[in-house]
């Protein structure tokens, strides 16, 4: 039996949280991965890596195509190089502590308000379940008090905090986070979370 190619999705993992994307992380070394505007700190780039026998099937020589509108764009490939320079020099780390001190702000907070609502996350990412205990899968995802995440939101856009309005959206904060902004998110939170 033929094996087919083993393919990672990394275009939302992808650079946030090591310089060898979520796979360096978990272990894992897939044959082809996707990349997208991670690379480029959110301008128009996208890649694709993998083993040579498949990138090589890609190219003109191989018979297939990679096209795109974006394709070598001076400023998407600026952008991805500064990007990879930050990264580089220490914005990854300090990712991860102001995500960490986020997750751990509003555990804290969900705990001390004895709400139904747990913190999960890695790096600079965060989602807030309005439900006991961490989701497995998507369906229990969903199985949690959607009613209480949207009031929640609403409350904190009232604050002044924008965050996604599907309450499976992920929250990210970037190199340019401060100590500050985290420490007023927080209080934010704490009155919304006394609140709804």
């Amino acid at each position: 039996m033929a094996r087919h190619p083993a393919a990672l999705d990394e275009v939302k993992t992808a650079f946030r949280a090591h310089l060898g994307g979520y796979q360096a992380l978990c272990g894992v070394t897939p044959d082809l991965t996707a990349f997208a505007k991670a690379i480029a700190n959110g301008y128009p780039l996208s890649g694709i890596a993998g083993r040579a026998a498949l990138m090589e099937s890609i190219g003109s020589e191989g018979g297939g195509a990679f096209a795109g509108t974006y394709n070598a764009a001076p400023f998407a490939i600026a952008a991805g190089l500064a990007t990879f320079d930050a990264l580089r020099g220490g914005a990854i780390e300090r990712i991860w502590d102001v995500g960490r001190v986020m997750r751990d702000g509003l555990e804290s907070l969900i705990r001390q308000r004895g709400l139904p609502a747990t913190v999960v996350g890695l790096g600079s990412e965060w989602i807030i379940y309005f439900r006991a205990t961490a989701p497995r899968n998507y369906r229990e995802a969903l199985d949690g008090d959607l009613d209480l995440a949207r009031r929640y939101q609403q409350a904190m856009m009232a604050e002044g905090i924008l965050e996604p309005i599907f309450p499976t959206g992920d929250r990210r904060l970037c190199a340019a986070t401060s100590e500050e902004d985290v420490e007023r998110t927080l209080e934010a939170a704490d009155r919304v979370f006394a609140a709804v």
